[in-house]
């Protein structure tokens, strides 16, 4: 009898322990939450609209064509034209925007002035070819004590768009340019490309919010004026200089390329974002 009971007891006790056990597990509330963001990287491309038809085989003004080459596009005294060059941004990032020339059709023709007494005589092709020191090919110095110089005659112009939607130019001062045939207002091809990789480096503009982007824009001008008269050449002078480029130099073939550059603007690595 006594075994029994305690057996009896032994089950009772092993019953009351294992419930207490069970019924713990159901005293708890229980739950998890999951954090997780996502990124992306940021959209930045640029891409040309259209091409530069900056030169033409022909020139018409008034209904009558003064220019006509049979196949290449041509310059010459008299000529002007302009020409845009257009690209499109789709940023999501702060970006600087730049223009630059890789080539530039530039020709030149190298003349002398030599001093003797009080008259200054002109030289230029074959004739200042003469006067250069033997064996120097700076063109620098001469044995006469003449001065070389250069003739540009195609002279160049430009506007950017800025990221006030207006025009940022190239002429001196970066006054707007009303008078387009004024030729005293445009520069020479080394003058334009310094003036585009130096002074435009404020075209700085926000991430597009559009999925079709923004447009900027270079418009570039030239005139190859008839009446070229600069640093102190005459007008016979510069009709000298015109004719002998349009005898020697008809062969040479120069490309323009205008090259936008577009340079994400960071922000300082020690500045922490405060979105």
């Amino acid at each position: 009898m006594n075994k029994k009971l305690g057996v009896l007891c032994g089950l009772l006790a092993a019953v009351a322990i294992t419930g207490y056990s069970v019924g713990g597990t159901y005293a708890k509330y229980i739950s998890s939450v999951d954090l997780a963001d996502s990124a992306r990287v940021a959209k930045f491309d640029a891409n040309k609209v259209g091409d530069v038809d900056l030169f033409g085989t022909s020139y018409v003004y008034n209904g009558e064509e003064y220019v006509k080459s049979t196949s290449d596009n041509v310059v010459a005294p008299g000529t002007a034209g302009d020409a845009t060059a257009k690209i499109k941004v789709n940023s999501e990032v702060k970006y600087q925007l730049t223009f630059s020339l890789d080539g530039i059709l530039d020709p030149t023709v190298y003349y002398v002035v030599v001093s003797e007494g009080l008259n200054q005589k002109f030289y230029y092709g074959d004739e200042a070819d003469k006067l250069y020191l033997e064996g120097n090919s700076t063109k620098e110095q001469y044995t006469t004590g003449g001065t070389v110089k250069e003739y540009h005659p195609i002279k160049y112009l430009a506007k950017a768009k800025d990221k006030n939607d207006g025009y940022q130019w190239t002429n001196v001062g970066g006054a707007e340019v009303t008078d387009l045939t004024d030729a005293t207002k445009y520069l020479d091809a080394d003058t334009l490309k310094g003036y585009l990789e130096y002074e435009n480096e404020d075209l700085v503009f926000a991430p597009t919010t559009s999925d079709t982007g923004a447009e900027h824009e270079l418009v570039i001008y030239w005139v190859w004026a008839t009446q070229n008269e600069e640093d102190g050449l005459s007008a016979d002078q510069v009709n000298m200089l015109d004719t002998y480029a349009g005898k020697n130099m008809s062969t040479e073939v120069e490309e323009v390329k205008v090259k936008a550059n577009v340079t994400q603007v960071a922000a300082d690595f020690g500045k922490q974002p405060t979105d």
